[in-house]
């Protein structure tokens, strides 16, 4: 109920209100939504009708400063030109990684090219085991590297191996498994 000033009593008015940070890993912002004279009972609530209004302030705000994500992007996204994961496809890291990695249409090359190939002396394959979605795609992100991702969960296996010499353009395949 609302203290009315006018009349100096309260009147059966209501203010639904929700307060929210985002992200939670790492608070870039805050926002406090009240809603004025707003349904009694549990309709009316901050939870129910103040809640939606800061998730779509909140999304925006976060979107237009390029805050990353808490919560890693679903598995079946697509990563820099990687196909999209079919759910039904089944098998273990392991097999997954024996599949050959899919080229980006542009790096294909027109005619045939002779060269002699020299020890790599560039970057070499990070360690992505062990880590969330989210983390890899930050890494790789953060080192220009390119990632296919397949399945979700945590990265279990990888291909090229951990310690590879990496060439310009090479796509790393991870593969996440719950």
């Amino acid at each position: 109920m609302i203290f009315d000033t006018k009349t100096k009593t309260y009147v059966r008015h209501y203010n639904a209100s929700f307060v929210g940070f985002a992200p939670v890993a790492n608070p870039q912002i805050v926002i406090a939504v009240t809603l004025i004279n707003t349904p009694t009972g549990e309709a009316g609530f901050g939870g129910a009708v103040a809640a939606p209004v800061f998730k779509e302030v909140a999304s925006s705000a976060l979107r237009l400063m390029e805050v990353p994500k808490d919560v890693p992007e679903p598995a079946n996204v697509a990563v820099s030109n990687a196909p999209i994961y079919d759910d039904s496809t089944e098998g273990t890291a392991e097999a997954l990684l024996a599949e050959p990695l899919k080229e980006a249409e542009e790096s294909k090359p027109t005619a045939p090219v002779t060269s002699v190939k020299t020890a790599a002396t560039g970057p070499r394959v990070p360690d992505l085991r062990g880590m969330t979605m989210r983390a890899v795609l930050e890494e790789s992100a953060a080192k220009g590297i390119e990632v296919e991702v397949v399945g979700d969960g945590i990265a279990r296996a990888q291909q090229p191996a951990p310690g590879t010499p990496l060439e310009p353009g090479t796509r790393i395949k991870v593969v996440f498994t719950r």
